[in-house]
C-alpha cells in the first residue's frame, strides 16, 4: 500500500560465524535481533530482551593432554558453527548455563538438541573423545572469564 520498509538482521554471528579460517574478533557478542524500520516511521525501538545471568562454571580436573585432545577435536568438529577457540560462533559454548553443561554428553551424543540444529555427534566422536572437548571447554570459559563478564 505504497509503504516502504528496510529489515535488517543486526547482532553478531551471520556468515562470518561459519567460515573456518575466521580468527577470534574482539567484538562484543550480542543477541541478534531483526530490527524492521518503515520509512517516514517514528517508532522506538524495543529494549532487548533481558538475558539469563552468566554463571562461571567449575574449572576441570582433566590433565593438560586431555585439554590438548579436546582442543584439536574441538578444532576438527566444532569450530565451524561455534567459532575458533570456542570464542563465538552460532551458540558460544563459553557461556553454556549449568543445566546445559549437565546435558552436554546427550547433546553432544544423543542428538538431545538435534531438533534446535545440532545434529548428534555420535559414530564421529567417542564418549571420552566428548568429555575431552567438554574439559577444554570448561578451560576455555575459565581462561576467558574476565573478558566475558566484561562483555568483551
Amino acid at each position: 500500500d505504497g509503504v516502504q520498509y528496510v529489515g535488517v538482521n543486526a547482532g553478531w554471528g551471520g556468515g562470518i560465524a561459519h567460515a573456518g579460517a575466521v580468527k577470534p574478533l574482539p567484538i562484543p557478542v550480542s543477541t541478534p535481533r531483526l530490527l524492521v524500520f518503515r520509512l517516514g516511521g517514528t517508532a522506538k525501538l524495543p529494549p532487548l530482551a533481558a538475558s539469563a545471568a552468566l554463571v562461571r562454571p567449575p574449572d576441570t580436573k582433566a590433565d593438560t593432554a586431555t585439554i590438548a585432545q579436546g582442543d584439536a577435536l574441538y578444532a576438527a568438529h566444532c569450530a565451524a558453527c561455534h567459532g575458533q577457540q570456542a570464542r563465538g560462533g552460532i551458540k558460544d559454548l563459553r557461556l553454556m548455563s549449568p543445566e546445559t553443561r549437565a546435558e552436554f554428553m546427550d547433546i553432544v551424543l544423543a542428538g538431545k538438541r538435534r531438533e534446535r540444529g545440532m545434529a548428534s555427534f555420535a559414530g564421529v566422536v567417542s564418549a571420552d573423545e566428548t568429555r575431552a572437548i567438554e574439559a577444554y571447554l570448561l578451560r576455555r570459559a575459565n581462561q576467558d572469564w574476565e573478558g566475558i563478564a566484561a562483555g568483551k
